[in-house]
């Protein structure tokens, strides 16, 4: 008799264990969700207000602000109140204190649970084919490889700001050096093959790769390209106008 409990009690434990495992996988797949939901709307709220000669932190707070504004706003969906996002916050960790601490470029986190789950970014600009290098360098996606960014995480994301060429070219680049490294000498510790994702119609061009890490458990990167391709700003096209009124005159 009590070799059947023991089994009952194990098929019980087995049980709960799955369902719990169904939870967190439904939880992240929703919080991941809305969170892309987020960054959909600051993608497309600071669409006319970023210019070709901004840099990375400015784009990176324009979006931070943009979707602060929607949290804040009145007709907002219930579960916004659950969500915060902090721009470029200091985190602990390397041994670093005050003005030195680490700093991601975007955190989101939820109220629903404890410990707070949080989703971290981290940006670049793609304006030259050198930017290839920034995106997958120690500053990069290497910030999670290594640790240093959301250590405890099974997942975060890296932010594309596009100032050249398009979408599909960049996410062509991107994807082929990341094959190249992990059939080289695989310093991205790339575990599976890349794998074409859409978490929501804003970004049908985003895709996931998941990497081992030099300490911690896997991670699982979701990229996502945000097109800010200006070819003339805005300053430059009204020069060009003015020269050629007073040529004509």
């Amino acid at each position: 008799m009590s070799d059947v409990n023991d089994v009952e009690t194990e098929l019980l434990k087995s049980n709960n264990t799955n369902l719990e495992e169904a939870y967190i996988d439904e939880y992240w797949s929703t919080y991941r969700k809305h969170i892309h939901t987020l960054l959909a709307w600051g993608y497309v709220d600071t669409q006319n207000r970023v210019q070709a000669k901004q840099d990375e932190p400015a784009i990176t707070g324009f979006i931070a602000e943009a979707i602060q504004d929607r949290l804040d706003a009145f007709d907002s969906p219930l579960w916004c109140n659950q969500i915060a996002i902090k721009d470029d916050p200091p985190i602990p960790g390397g041994g670093r204190t005050g003005r030195n601490r680490w700093r991601p470029d975007l955190i989101f986190e939820s109220a629903e649970r404890r410990p707070r789950p949080k989703y971290h970014f981290e940006a670049k600009r793609l304006r030259r084919l050198r930017s290839i290098n920034d995106y997958l360098g120690e500053d990069g996606i290497h910030c999670f490889l290594s640790g240093r960014y959301a250590f405890e995480s099974d997942e975060a994301g890296m932010l594309g700001y596009i100032q050249c060429d398009n979408v599909s070219t960049w996410v062509k680049r991107l994807q082929l050096a990341i094959d190249q490294d992990s059939q080289g000498k695989n310093e991205l510790l790339l575990l599976s093959p890349q794998r074409n994702i859409k978490v929501v119609d804003a970004f049908p061009l985003e895709w996931m790769s998941k990497h081992d890490r030099s300490a911690g458990k896997n991670i699982a990167i979701y990229h996502l390209l945000l097109d800010y391709c200006i070819t003339t700003p805005v300053s430059l096209a009204s020069a060009t106008r003015s020269v050629r009124s007073k040529k004509k005159g």
